[in-house]
């Protein structure tokens, strides 16, 4: 039995069009996007070296981008996004609470 998420994953890269905005031409809505979120925050908090003002911000828009290369629809990459700002936001030393 295939893993769902993985399958598509694989098939949108292999596809590999992209529509104008960059965006993967593939109305995806799944879950497989998600796993590039936290290595997201990660980036977003280093590049921003402890300055919170903006690193949530930046993480949003990193998670969002890595995950529309294999997750065209916003279902399928604004959740990348937020958890990236979650990641993000604990990462420079805020909470849960604080991430929302």
């Amino acid at each position: 039995m295939r893993w769902a998420g993985r399958s598509n994953c694989i098939s949108a890269l292999r596809v590999g069009v992209f529509s104008e905005n960059g965006i993967v031409d593939k109305n995806s809505k799944g879950c497989g996007g998600v796993m590039r979120a936290a290595p997201a925050g990660h980036l977003a908090a280093r590049i921003n070296s402890g300055d919170s003002s903006n690193t949530a911000r930046l993480a949003f828009e990193i998670g969002c981008a890595t995950a529309t290369i294999t997750h065209g629809h916003p279902s399928g990459y604004y959740p990348a996004g937020v958890l990236a700002a979650v990641i993000a936001t604990i990462v420079n030393g805020g909470t849960i609470e604080v991430a929302h």
